[in-house]
């Protein structure tokens, strides 16, 4: 368990970055909550775009079979 004892030998960079992320006003618990939000939101688009293009698959190119018009 981290205390004010042992906060106070750490160098002083880490006493700052502690001081800073200690105080920040809820903005690093917000990124808790919604960095894994984003992370569901951003999958379950991705699913759905998976889906909708294989229920509307694309008709093949007739760039490949050569034509009979010659």
């Amino acid at each position: 368990m981290t205390t004010i004892r042992t906060i106070a030998h750490a160098p002083h960079a880490v006493q700052t970055l502690a001081a800073v992320v200690a105080h920040q006003g809820g903005w690093d618990e917000g990124l808790i909550v919604a960095g894994p939000l984003l992370v569901i939101v951003g999958l379950l688009w991705l699913a759905r775009y998976r889906a909708a293009k294989l229920e509307h698959p694309q008709p093949p190119a007739d760039n490949a079979t050569p034509s009979s018009d010659s």
